[in-house]
């Protein structure tokens, strides 16, 4: 094995279960390069990794909702146009029910041909995706997983019943609507105006107890599963009064608009006769939009308070870890300013991993730590190690995964027994998922005599940098054994950007789906009004006039969409920011808006708008010449 390694010796050796006798055999047996160690984290992955999974359900979730809204909107206009056949069929007999049999039966069997494609699809983007999932996992929890990508008949399965589920819930309404009204009122287009109109207010009505219900349940939220219960409802909620809003904005614009601008007023009103068509894939946009902002704010906000940390954590010229340096042969060197050398224990605190480790106080990466609910002198307390308890400071993940505050008591074990420790303050500890708790090196020395040193900061006086690596080199320490702190905020931010590829390809993802739901919505509104085209141009009007009718709702229900979405984008991201991130991972950070990428995504928005209308256009432009005829002939 080794010869295949390439290697002269085990770097280590991992063992499943043993009993008591042979892991005595296994110590006696082992040689000095080798020690036994148990190993503490395998038991923790699953907890470790929940949130990630929960990150990536929800996304995943947020898609079929979309895709949902897709297939709502495709079998209302199926409906919808065929509303006339449907009427002449009760006309001559045929009973309801075997009319709603048949229309459940065709979306069944449409369902299994789009599950089956989306199954092969699904799985092409996985094995796509999974290289930046497995490097995530790798990185940051230590969790191996195989490079290729694992599924099973049963897995399929829960998919096709996912989307039979989806596909029911979507026909259920529409299906109920063609059901219940009589042959008189689906041939009436009143009445299908009077009703439209009572939908959209009863929507709105629903949207709004949403949000109330999600303003109310704010403060409850508790665990991550509830917080994004609180997202779902705050999202549909906003969702669900877009058609309100678009509605009163119309109105309000075409009462505003004089007689002399007919035209425009005309195009403008012309919004109500298309939004019954449009709403869902405007809710459907408007949802993906928000995520897409909430998402993109809390990654720009991680990212910047991680910039921000990592300034100060790695604030040294060089790092050095090497077991053949000796610190004692460069202390005083002229090269040398400043250096900082820890030392740390590995335990268990409140059933998760934990590092109890000894800092300098006098540190130049210490000083410049920033205490949260830090009490005055706190800082000075802390360094001394003064009190009758002895003061401690712990990371973030402490204080909101282990429940504990400022203030209160821990006991770790020490040389000394199991020893009470005050915590006086927090600190920032992005990308840890485990407990660390922080006492002066002396005090620690003292405690935890037997603690591993680890490697030694150094701060290096400006021009000196060759000096110094020849004076690390007189100390012991070889070549490749330190490492420039610059080189290693680089790498982090290069894991940090390829974990969060996933989540951007997610929303890039659901931003498709909503553009293909808004074109497929323009193609059957246009389909649809050919008659009504064909005898606008047989009357003399331009194709430059019609399309300011048919461009102009369009262009302004997209607008109120993405304004709406700015609003609920914040909340999102104040919600993510402040309740779901620090809930599932245990760490603060401020909210940081930005312009650029907002700006950037009303680019993409626009041109996904734009393309579809230029699709639905030239298709009409197609069609619309036989519509004429057929006009003329009748």
């Amino acid at each position: 094995t080794l010869d295949v390694l390439s290697r002269d010796e085990f770097t280590y050796l991992a063992l499943g279960e043993i009993s008591a006798e042979e892991l005595e055999r296994l110590a006696a047996e082992l040689p000095e390069s080798l020690q036994l160690v148990q190993n503490q984290q395998a038991i923790d992955l699953a907890q470790l990794t929940e949130s990630l999974h929960t990150n990536l359900t929800a996304l995943g979730l947020l898609s079929f909702a979309v895709g949902m809204f897709i297939v709502f909107n495709a079998i209302r206009f199926s409906l919808t146009t065929r509303q006339q056949i449907f009427s002449t069929l009760r006309e001559l007999g045929v009973p309801i029910s075997m009319l709603a049999i048949a229309i459940a039966l065709e979306s069944i069997i449409w369902s299994v041909f789009g599950a089956g494609a989306g199954g092969l699809l699904g799985y092409h983007l996985g094995n796509f995706m999974l290289p930046a999932v497995a490097s995530t996992m790798q990185n940051i929890y230590g969790a191996p997983i195989s490079g290729e990508l694992a599924l099973s008949p049963m897995q399929f399965g829960v998919a096709f019943l996912l989307t039979l589920f989806g596909v029911v819930l979507a026909v259920a309404l529409p299906l109920w609507q063609r059901v219940s009204e009589s042959i008189r009122e689906g041939r009436d287009l009143s009445q299908q105006w009077s009703r439209e109109r009572t939908y959209s207010l009863g929507a709105g009505v629903l949207g709004s107890v949403l949000l109330v219900i999600s303003a109310m349940a704010y403060s409850f939220i508790d665990s991550v599963i509830s917080g994004f219960v609180l997202l779902a409802c705050t999202m549909f909620g906003g969702a669900m009064l877009l058609p309100v809003a678009i509605r009163f904005v119309a109105e309000g614009v075409g009462r505003l608009l004089p007689e002399s601008r007919w035209s425009i007023r005309w195009a403008v009103l012309d919004s109500l006769a298309q939004l019954p068509h449009l709403r869902v894939a405007l809710m459907a946009l408007l949802l993906t939009l928000v995520a897409n902002i909430g998402v993109t704010t809390l990654v720009g906000s991680f990212r910047t308070a991680l910039g921000d940390w990592l300034d100060v954590r790695l604030s040294a010229d060089l790092y050095v870890q090497s077991d053949g340096f000796e610190l004692e042969r460069i202390e005083g060197a002229t090269w040398l300013q400043d250096m900082h050398q820890r030392a740390g224990i590995t335990t268990r605190f409140a059933n998760r991993p934990t590092n109890v480790i000894g800092v300098d106080p006098a540190a130049p990466d210490t000083r410049e730590l920033d205490f949260l609910l830090a009490e005055e002198g706190a800082f000075d307390r802390w360094a001394k190690s003064e009190g009758e308890i002895t003061p401690i400071v712990a990371n973030e993940q402490v204080r909101y995964l282990a429940g504990f505050d400022a203030g209160d008591v821990v006991e770790l074990e020490s040389a000394f027994g199991v020893r009470p420790y005050r915590i006086v303050g927090f600190i920032h500890d992005y990308g840890n998922a485990d407990f660390e708790f922080y006492l002066p090196l002396g005090y620690f020395e003292s405690a935890y005599p037997e603690s591993d040193r680890f490697g030694t900061a150094l701060w290096i006086n400006d021009g000196q940098l060759e000096a110094a690596e020849q004076g690390l080199l007189n100390a012991g320490a070889r070549s490749g054994e330190w490492i420039a702190q610059g080189e290693i905020r680089r790498i982090s931010f290069a894991i940090f950007d390829r974990t969060f590829e996933i989540t951007a390809a997610l929303n890039g993802l659901t931003l498709l789906v909503a553009g293909i739901a808004l074109l497929s919505a323009l193609l059957a509104i246009h389909q649809s009004r050919l008659p009504e085209y064909s005898f606008w141009r047989s009357m003399g009007m331009t194709w430059r006039e019609w399309l300011l009718i048919v461009a102009t709702p369009l262009l302004l229900m997209a607008l109120i969409t993405g304004l709406a979405a700015l609003p609920l984008g914040l909340v999102l991201s104040w919600l993510l920011i402040h309740q779901l991130n620090v809930i599932a991972f245990g760490w603060t950070m401020p909210l940081a808006w930005g312009w650029s990428p907002i700006f950037l995504l009303a680019g993409i928005t626009f041109a996904i708008v734009m393309g579809s209308l230029a699709i639905a256009v030239l298709r009409v432009r197609q069609t619309l010449p036989q519509a004429i005829r057929t006009l003329a002939a009748t």
